[in-house]
Formats: C-alpha cells, sequence, structure tokens
C-alpha cells in the first residue's frame, strides 16, 4: 500500500495555495486600479466644480461688468445685457435650489434616522445636508459617512447585528437620495424654468 510523503504533499499544497492566491490578488488589483481611476475622476471634477463656482460668486460681479464693457466696445451691449441676466437668473435659480434641496434632505434623514434609532440624528442629518450643497459627490459622501458611523454605533437598534442594521439604514438613505434626485428636484426647477422662459 503506497504512502503518502508529507514533504511530497506540503510543497505541492503551497505551489497551489500561493498559485490561487496570486490570482486572487492580480484580479483583485485590477479591480481596485478600476475603482481608484474612477474615483479620482469623480473627485477630479467636484472639485472643479466646487472652485468654479466659489469663483463664480465672489468675482461674479466683476466678470459681468468686464463682458459688458468688451460687449459695448464692439457693439453687442443689450446681446451680452441680456445673455448676462439670463446667466445669473439662472444661477441664482441653480444656487438656491441646492440650499432647498439641502434643507429637504437635512431634515429628511434626521426624522428617518431618529426613526430607525441611530445615534445623533440630528447630527447626521446636518451633515447629509451640508454636502448636499457639494456637487456630483455630496451623496456618495453622505453615504459614506453615514454608513461607517451606524456600522460602528455602539447598540444597533432593535437588538440587529451591526451589518444588518447598515445595511437597512443604507438601503433608506438610498430611497431618500433617489427620492430627492428623480421627484423632489425636478418640481421646483421645472416651475422655474417655465417661469423664466415666459
Amino acid at each position: 500500500m503506497p504512502t503518502i510523503q508529507s514533504s511530497e504533499v506540503l510543497p505541492q499544497f503551497y505551489e497551489s495555495l500561493v498559485g490561487q492566491v496570486s490570482g486572487f490578488i492580480g484580479q483583485g488589483g485590477t479591480l481596485v486600479t478600476g475603482v481608484a481611476q474612477t474615483a479620482l475622476v469623480t473627485l477630479t471634477r467636484g472639485i472643479v466644480m466646487v472652485v468654479l463656482s466659489i469663483y463664480l460668486l465672489l468675482d461674479g460681479p466683476r466678470i459681468f461688468v468686464f463682458l459688458k464693457h468688451a460687449a459695448q466696445q464692439v457693439g453687442y451691449s443689450d446681446d451680452a445685457a441680456f445673455l448676462i441676466e439670463d446667466f445669473q437668473s439662472v444661477w441664482n435659480t441653480y444656487f438656491r435650489g441646492q440650499v432647498l434641496l439641502a434643507a429637504i434632505m437635512g431634515v429628511l434623514v434626521s426624522i428617518t434616522l431618529f426613526i430607525l434609532r441611530a445615534d445623533n440624528p440630528v447630527a447626521l442629518g446636518i451633515v447629509a445636508g451640508v454636502l448636499e450643497i457639494v456637487p456630483v459627490l455630496g451623496q456618495y459622501l453622505t453615504m459614506g459617512i453615514i454608513v461607517v458611523l451606524i456600522f460602528f454605533q455602539p447598540e444597533p437598534a432593535l437588538g440587529m447585528q451591526p451589518w444588518l442594521y447598515t445595511l437597512i439604514v443604507a438601503g433608506v438613505i438610498f430611497g431618500i437620495q433617489q427620492i430627492q434626485g428623480n421627484v423632489i428636484l425636478p418640481r421646483p426647477l421645472a416651475a422655474r424654468w417655465r417661469c423664466i422662459r415666459c
């Protein structure tokens, strides 16, 4: 009857294990690289949008005066005034809409987390409201911060496991974000656009 030598089996097992782990790390490395690239592109776009928004908010009047003066020299002062007025109207609508949405989001998140018995629901609601103003990244940052804080909450509500409680909260917050983006957001903007076009 043949015997199995441990000196022969262990090196084979080790080589097989190393091969499987290397393949898994290779696939994981590709996935991590793709996620990192997407996150970097999104972060860069968000930073550019924030910087441009602040720049327009602070230096907008001087830019408009310069454009009016330049257009007046070439005989397009009326057209420039019309375009600048429309741009200012659209920008003011966007900014007021963002502030309104931030307030709505903060209240909804606070009430929802209070119902779900999360710790510090008002503080998390304020964070969600403030981050709603951040273009592109706001909702992702809100979700990430809330999920991390809820997962490490000392005592999850209703005696649930931390991962299950976190999953429920994340699903509810995702639902609120979808309602906000697809139901609440289009209504005031559509009404404002109708007023602008009138």
